[in-house]
């Protein structure tokens, strides 16, 4: 499948800053962000969230998971809090 436009310049922009010592500043699903009010949006839960600095798309049940499971990178315990689906 052929990659857009907007996907290469972002990979590019990513490298520059990657170059840079910046890092890669976008995320690996790229694309343009919903304008508000133009759908339904992505559901609000409440889990375990990571408790990195940069945290990882990782969430847990608390259903499952009575007790904050640990980070397996930094070690500290899950925070409980609102996320995204």
């Amino acid at each position: 499948m052929a990659r857009s436009v907007l996907e290469r310049r972002l990979d590019t922009l990513d490298d520059r800053m990657a170059a840079a010592g910046f890092g890669i500043v976008t995320r690996p699903a790229k694309g343009l962000p919903t304008l508000p009010g133009n759908s339904v949006g992505r559901p609000v839960v409440h889990r375990w969230t990571c408790p990195a600095a940069h945290p990882c798309e990782r969430l847990s049940s608390a259903e499952l998971h009575p007790q904050a499971p640990a980070c397996a990178m930094t070690g500290r315990p899950f925070v409980y809090g609102r996320a995204r689906l």
